[in-house]
Formats: C-alpha cells, structure tokens, sequence
C-alpha cells in the first residue's frame, strides 16, 4: 500500500479529505482512477502506430466490428471509418482519454489525416481475462502491448482464449508483444531491471514441462511521472526536498524519486517474447491457426483465425 493521493488545493481527488488525514491506496486503484494523472501521461507514450495494425484494419471486410482489448487512448478507433469498434482496457483513466478523444472527434492519430466523419466506436473498462462480449459475436479483435503485461504463462493462454472466443469462425485476432530482440538494446534492455528467476513465482508441477521450452524474460521498466503531474506526490518531494537535495534518487513511501529529472519512477512489469514463443502460446488454442507472423519495431506479431 502506498500512500499516492492526487490533490487540488490539499484535498485528495480520491476521498475528498485532507492529505494529512486520508487513508492510503494502493498503488493499482492509483493506476485505474478515473482521475488519475497517471493514465493520462501514460496515453501521450502511445503515440505511435504500428504499420502492421493499420494494415490489419485496412483488410477487414466493410462494416466488421472489432474488440480493441487494451485499447489504451483508441488511437486505431478511427483507421477505418466504416469500422465498428468495441474498446476496452483495465485502467479507467485510460478509458477515459479514449472516451474523451471519441467525443472530441480526435480519433485520426494512427491515420495521419484529419477526422471526417465521428468513428463507430464505444469504450467500456474490463479486465481482458474476463471479457463481456458474447461468444462469436465480433469480426476481429485487436490485442495491441498488452500481452507482455501479463506475468504467467497460465494467465497469458486465458487471454488469448478470451480473444479467440468473441470472434466468430472465420474471424482474425491480431497480437502484439514486445520482443527480446529490441532495436535499440542500449536504450531499452541494458536500462532495464531484469528480474531473476529466483525472484518470480514458483510454477506448479503441471508448467515446469511447459517452460522448459524457450521463453523470454521478465523486466521492470522504469516510467518515469513527472512531479508536475503527480499531483500531491510532487508537493510530498518538494517537502522532504531538504533531507535528500544531496541526493539523485530516493525512495518515498515506497516509490523511488528521481530529483534530476524531477520525476517519480514507476516500475511497470514487461514479459519480453523469444521468437515463436508467441506462436507456441496461441497453439495451446483449440479450434484457432497462425495465418501470419512477423517483426514490427521490436515486437512479435501474430494473426490467428477461428476455424470456420
């Protein structure tokens, strides 16, 4: 639990008391709230759009209707306007710029032309493991940077069995992954904290056969928030400012502060994807085939189809 409040004018935006008397939250309510400041400095990182997904739009039959599960900000709701897309993510906050974009019309950030018309789409927050959707009941799903957030085997085979249930027979999932292959390792993986295999959880018995295949590593990727969006964090760092100025980096209420960049660092959980260790998780599926499989600016892709 951490004491993380977003504040105006020294009331917690959460429960509306004072911030020297409101109860902690814990850090994952912070990253889901509605107002979270962090959500909305997380959607400005996902700016760009991998060519790969509009060409996966692009060669959908007129009017499909799309799940975009981890739509994260909609930045593909407007790629085809004759698409009716059905959004959803996790974090509330991120819903939230989506929603916001839609009623703003600013949905042409993966098409690079202005808005002509207001997109077929819809948000909805809900946990990709536990989708709403009805069986067979959209043309395509797009499952964009959120499979490498999951961290065990077990539960990443859950999700793609829940995109692989909502499309009808016939229909595509297209997935992507971060790759242990980087492009620019020294920016990227040499900079990561990687955690080791003492650190994670223990597999049960029946996965110790199952990951003795190659499976790639799992990473703590520092993000960091500046203080001027943290709300009531910046002003807690401006207070113990005093005890740490001899200091880059020091841990507050848990979380580590970086003063040089004026930025608290948050650590966000990546599983990093060998080649075909994507491939071997989607054929744990029944009833579903690889049609396609490629290497897009440091991820892993893969399109699969429903048998009709």
């Amino acid at each position: 639990r951490t004491h993380l409040h977003m504040s105006k004018k020294g009331v917690c935006m959460f429960c509306q008391q004072s911030l020297l008397s409101c109860p902690p939250l814990p850090l994952l309510s912070l990253l889901t709230s509605l107002a979270c400041p962090v959500m909305t400095r997380l959607s400005n990182v996902y700016c760009y759009s991998l060519l790969q997904v509009r060409a996966f739009l692009e060669s959908l039959p007129l009017h499909s209707v799309v799940a975009d599960v981890g739509c994260g900000n909609g930045k593909y709701f407007g790629v085809r306007r004759d698409l009716a897309v059905l959004g959803s993510d996790r974090s509330a906050g991120l819903a939230a710029v989506a929603a916001q974009r839609l009623a703003a019309g600013a949905t042409s950030a993966a098409t690079g032309r202005a808005p002509v018309a207001a997109a077929a789409a819809d948000v909805l927050v809900c946990d990709g493991l536990a989708l709403p959707y009805k069986p067979c009941s959209c043309d395509a799903v797009l499952c964009i940077a959120v499979l490498h957030h999951i961290n065990s085997r077990q539960r990443r085979v859950r999700l793609l069995q829940q995109l692989a249930d909502v499309i009808v027979p016939g229909g595509k999932v297209l997935v992507t992954v971060w790759a242990t292959d980087q492009e620019e390792p020294e920016k990227t993986i040499h900079k990561w904290k990687k955690i080791e295999e003492g650190q994670q959880a223990r597999p049960h018995a029946h996965q110790q056969q199952q990951q003795q295949e190659t499976t790639g590593p799992d990473y703590l990727v520092p993000w960091h928030l500046p203080f001027h969006r943290a709300g009531a964090l910046a002003a807690a760092a401006q207070q113990s400012q005093g005890e740490i100025s001899s200091k880059k980096q020091h841990s507050l209420s848990g979380l580590q502060v970086d003063q040089a960049k004026g930025a608290v660092v948050l650590q966000r959980y990546y599983h990093l994807f060998e080649q075909w260790e994507l491939e071997g998780l989607i054929g744990e599926i029944a009833g579903v085939k690889i049609v396609d499989g490629f290497y897009d600016r440091s991820n892993w892709c893969a399109v699969f189809q429903k048998a009709v």
